[in-house]
């Protein structure tokens, strides 16, 4: 980190879904703005090495870690935020949406998890098989809750008065 460095900034303005299938290492803190329509998907690591990934604008981030990662923070500043595998570190929404899965699935935070006041936590429920059928975030650390939990019923699954869902696994 020399004398004058810039963080750096990523933007995705085309709409579609753009991928980076190999390791990601973070080298400082960095800005990703991902627009409306547009999906930048983070297949295999995204190793925040300490640092800070902001994501900000309309359109998704979906990370789908596959090998282990080293710590930092994940703040949803807009947008959706999600993905499968583990998020090395703290994942604060500020204004965001948190969806667990690629549709339905698992995602766990290895840190703690800040949800703000405007953000939402969305979960798709198609069954009752967790991470296949419903989704599920897990938290290794604390859970700080607030803002809105959203449920969409998919692939025309209507559970029974009596089932039950374990969505949320915390630490704290």
């Amino acid at each position: 980190n020399s004398e004058g460095s810039v963080a750096p900034t990523l933007s995705v303005s085309n709409q579609g879904n753009h991928e980076f299938q190999a390791l990601v290492n973070l080298q400082h803190d960095t800005t990703a703005t991902i627009e409306a329509d547009s999906t930048l998907k983070f297949t295999n690591a995204l190793n925040f090495g300490g640092n800070t990934f902001t994501k900000t604008g309309a359109g998704t981030v979906m990370v789908n870690n596959i090998a282990p990662t080293v710590g930092g923070t994940f703040h949803c500043d807009g947008g959706t935020c999600g993905g499968i595998g583990k998020i090395g570190g703290d994942l604060n929404s500020n204004g965001g949406t948190v969806a667990p899965g690629n549709a339905t699935g698992r995602l766990t935070v290895d840190g703690k998890f800040t949800q703000g006041a405007s953000s939402t936590l969305a979960l798709e429920i198609g069954g009752l098989n967790e991470g296949n059928e419903h989704d599920k975030l897990v938290v290794t650390s604390a859970a700080d809750l607030a803002g809105v939990v959203a449920v969409e019923l998919t692939d025309g699954f209507a559970p029974s008065s009596v089932a039950t869902f374990d969505v949320l696994d915390f630490g704290t």
